[in-house]
């Protein structure tokens, strides 16, 4: 009887303990599949926010705590093959954009391309980084001296600001120089695809008639006075503004103008010089000596380049001529009003004629009240 009491006790306990360990079992399930929901919300979450490697790792997470929910992994397929292939497309139209030497958007679209890379080993991530290396190329040889023609900086300059068409131009002239240039030649047909494919259209006649004046401007310039060099590059350049379309020679127009004018300020120094010495001193001939220091810087800041010292001088000169008609200015007025007008008019001819240039105020106020006594008297 004892013994069937044990047995019964020892059942009991087993079912017990039974009974306990599927109820910890089943609490541990409703815990992991809790889990596992959350890893699922939070991998949707981060591929809707781009966070794509983050993403695959939580639909990991929520298949490991729960491998019966099977959309988890299909999810995670489904991402992986998504963004490969979004990769893949990234990388190719990076190296199109490459091809048409747009190095910005093959920069891009290649960053887009390793982004969506999530694997580490990914035969794609080495190709994608090889071609970040590569873009900014160089694609010409090393420049030409100054003055002659487009160098390689100067190209790569165009292209990376997207001024296709002015690197059009440059590369022209780099191959009527060149025409063995590979490479510009390579550089050249893309942009020729690149221009079309946009439907941008070649030089206008207008624009060619334009290139045609100014280097025929440039021609004449060549072996002449320095004085003549810079008025003929100074009239090429002025056909040119800020964002126009230049010849592929504009550089040489450029460089061939600031030497001109830089030899004509530097000629400029000893007679600037003189004149100041000639405005600054008494003048036995009677104000000859100011007349004819005007009329050269008159004719200086004509026709050579901007001189803020000339154009100080000169001002100079003009109050060194004003402070000779004035006092004929006086006896012009006194005249007209004690004798009138009739009287007056010799003498406001002589005051014009003691200030010479009409920029001299004593000039102006002669002419004034001498075309008042005209009609007065008429």
């Amino acid at each position: 009887m004892v013994k069937g009491i044990l047995l019964s006790l020892s059942l009991s306990a087993l079912f017990v303990i039974a009974s306990a360990s599927e109820a910890i079992s089943r609490e541990s399930r409703f815990a992991a599949t809790d889990l596992a929901e959350q890893f699922y919300k939070i991998a949707h979450e981060k591929r809707e926010s781009g966070q794509f490697k983050a993403a695959i790792q939580a639909f990991e997470q929520a298949a490991f705590f729960n491998p019966g929910l099977a959309e988890a992994k299909v999810q995670e397929e489904k991402l992986r093959k998504e963004l490969q292939a979004q990769a893949q497309n990234a990388y190719r139209e990076g190296l199109q954009h490459y091809q048409l030497l747009r190095f910005e958007e093959a920069k891009q679209s290649w960053q887009a391309a390793l982004h969506a890379i999530v694997d580490e080993g990914d035969p794609l991530k080495m190709k994608v980084e090889t071609a970040l290396g590569y873009s900014k190329p160089i694609f010409i040889t090393p420049s030409p001296p100054v003055g002659e023609g487009w160098g390689e900086g100067d190209i790569r300059t165009l292209l990376e600001s997207g001024d296709q068409a002015q690197a059009m131009l440059a590369l022209k002239e780099t191959l009527q120089k060149s025409p063995e240039n590979e490479r510009a030649k390579k550089v050249y047909a893309n942009l020729e695809t690149s221009l079309k494919k946009e439907g941008t259209a070649g030089p206008s006649k207008e624009i060619e008639e334009k290139f045609a004046e100014a280097k025929q401007l440039l021609d004449m310039s060549q072996n002449k006075s320095t004085l003549i060099t810079y008025h003929q590059l100074k009239k090429a350049h002025a056909l040119f503004q800020g964002d126009d379309l230049k010849p592929p020679f504009f550089k040489q127009i450029e460089d061939g103008l600031e030497k001109s004018a830089a030899q004509l300020t530097k000629e400029l120094e000893p007679k600037l010089a003189r004149w100041e010495k000639e405005c600054c001193h008494p003048e036995p001939q009677g104000g000859e000596g100011s007349r004819m220091t005007a009329v050269s810087l008159r004719h200086a800041i004509q026709n050579y380049p901007p001189n803020p010292k000339a154009d100080a001088l000169l001002q100079k000169v003009y109050e060194r001529l004003d402070e000779k008609g004035r006092p004929l200015l006086m006896i012009a007025r006194t005249k007209q009003e004690m004798e009138g007008c009739s009287v007056a008019l010799e003498d406001f001819e002589a005051v014009k004629k003691a200030a010479v240039f009409s920029e001299v105020p004593a000039w102006g106020e002669a002419h004034k009240n001498l075309e008042a006594c005209k009609k007065s008297v008429e």
